[in-house]
């Protein structure tokens, strides 16, 4: 598969039209297995042991994250998620995840979000939808790997992930707060984590992980 920046004139015309049209075609249910297949292994390193197999559920001052990225007429490659971070107290470490390295997290909706943006379009559509997404994610994964950061995946069963930095603080991302979150959280081990989800992760290789 080509990288972005030297796709040509036909991916470049699918990239400008994805741009346009990324709030319908935020949808990535074939990216699922591909993820988990070539995650697994080392997500066990960084990311604790699900003891759960069922959602958490979405609480009830949830945000629709998608809309966040358009600001305007001008959509953004990624966004803070100051509306995501707990400040509370936790005594009970079961419902959280550690994460201490740099790295990208591949999140996805909750499956009652995507069951239901699946049945409300025709196939054809759906699997136009998962084709493109899939590409464009593809594209940033293999980027980030070739400078050694790596994508692990991080499923729904637990609602905290924790992030520690390199000065010692603490930041933790409530899932339950971003029922339909689909991209990559990106951590560089200093700053709170950001959302990416675009067709290109140049800018945030430069300006998140300074590379």
């Amino acid at each position: 598969m080509k990288r972005f920046g030297h796709a040509t004139a036909h991916t470049r015309r699918r990239c400008t039209s994805f741009k346009k049209n990324r709030m319908n075609t935020i949808l990535k249910f074939a990216f699922i297995t591909l993820t988990i297949a070539s995650c697994q292994g080392r997500q066990k390193e960084i990311l604790s042991d699900s003891s759960s197999d069922s959602e958490i559920p979405v609480v009830t001052d949830t945000v629709d994250v998608q809309s966040k990225f358009l600001v305007g007429d001008e959509y953004k490659s990624h966004i803070k998620l100051d509306f995501a971070i707990s400040k509370q107290k936790f005594h009970d470490t079961n419902n959280i995840k550690p994460i201490k390295d740099i790295c990208a997290i591949s999140v996805i909706p909750d499956t009652s979000w995507i069951n239901s943006k699946q049945r409300s379009m025709p196939e054809d559509e759906w699997n136009t939808i998962v084709s493109d997404n899939q590409f464009y994610e593809q594209i940033a994964i293999d980027t980030l790997e070739k400078l050694d950061i790596p994508t692990l995946f991080a499923p729904r069963e637990k609602r905290y992930i924790k992030f520690l930095k390199s000065n010692g603080k603490e930041c933790f991302l409530d899932l339950g707060k971003m029922y339909n979150a689909w991209g990559l959280i990106l951590f560089n081990g200093n700053d709170d984590p950001v959302l990416w989800s675009s067709t290109d992760i140049d800018n945030e290789i430069k300006e998140i992980y300074g590379k």
